[in-house]
């Protein structure tokens, strides 16, 4: 029994230093899918992050455009209103520094064959420890291993 506590406090202090080194990272989650999104935004709100989140890219564009600084966009390529590639290109015209993770269903070698440093892609179905495991390598190194 006294084992298992041991190891309860261990992980607790691990969320704990996470929770920490999280805070302050702005994460935009831009999804078309509500609760897709919805679980995207409350993971990494869990994490630790600043969580903003939009449905559409005219949406997150506006949220780009506020002046709020976005140290990581995970955006659906395929969005309605403007795409998220566009989006992605937007982001780094007003963000130059922002990393990019693009969240796509399709194996598209050309998506793949254009990402500029700090971008990556994650293909769906996904596991959302998957994706938190990359939006914290990104913001924290800036690429993914």
């Amino acid at each position: 029994m006294a084992s298992r506590n041991v190891l309860e406090i261990k992980l607790m202090a691990e969320m704990v230093q996470t929770h920490r080194e999280n805070a302050g990272a702005t994460v935009l989650v831009v999804e078309d899918e509500f609760i897709i999104r919805d679980l995207m935004v409350e993971l990494l709100t869990e994490d630790g992050y600043t969580v903003l989140d939009a449905g559409d890219g005219p949406a997150a564009l506006a949220l780009l455009e506020s002046g709020q600084k976005i140290d990581l966009l995970i955006t659906d390529v395929r969005l309605p209103g403007l795409d998220g590639r566009a989006l992605a290109d937007a982001a780094r015209q007003l963000w130059p520094d922002v990393k990019i993770l693009l969240v796509t269903g399709f194996a598209d070698k050309e998506l793949a064959s254009g990402l500029l440093p700090g971008m990556a892609i994650i293909l769906k179905p996904f596991e959302m420890e998957a994706l938190l495991s990359q939006a914290r390598q990104m913001v924290h190194n800036g690429t993914l291993a």
